[in-house]
């Protein structure tokens, strides 16, 4: 079985499906979800298209692992083994990412720039959030 996450790590493959329904598991657990309250969330009609994916039996799309991480409160990174990090407001980010094209494409410019134009950047976003909050 093999994944291919694109959009995330261009040309990352993932050959294990059970490592990701390993960690899918693990998180639920930690969480103290169950298998019908995870297929709740995810929009399955039982608990047995969960049992399959924590068993490495069914693939997990790439929307799937983005919808996954958003349910476990986690990122993607660490549902796909790329990292150990649990951090919430991480995951919410890097779901939101991945959900706005637009945001993905700006971060990737943001990246390519000298620290002085991105310290201009983000000194101008901290001026347009504060105007936002008054």
């Amino acid at each position: 079985m093999l994944l291919r996450i694109n959009n995330y790590k261009k040309g990352v493959e993932i050959k294990n499906m059970a490592a990701i329904g390993q960690r899918i598991k693990q998180r639920r657990i930690e969480l103290g979800m169950t298998q019908e309250e995870l297929a709740h969330k995810m929009g399955y009609a039982s608990k047995t298209t969960i049992n399959k994916i924590e068993n490495g039996i069914n693939d997990v799309t790439q929307s799937k692992i983005i919808a996954f991480s958003k349910a476990l409160e986690t990122s993607v990174a660490y549902l796909m083994g790329w990292d150990d990090n649990l951090n919430k407001d991480a995951a919410i980010l890097t779901v939101d990412l991945l959900s706005d094209q637009d945001a993905m494409n700006a971060m990737k410019k943001i990246l390519e720039l000298s620290k002085e134009d991105k310290k201009t950047i983000y000194d101008m976003i901290d001026f347009l959030y504060q105007k936002e909050e008054s």
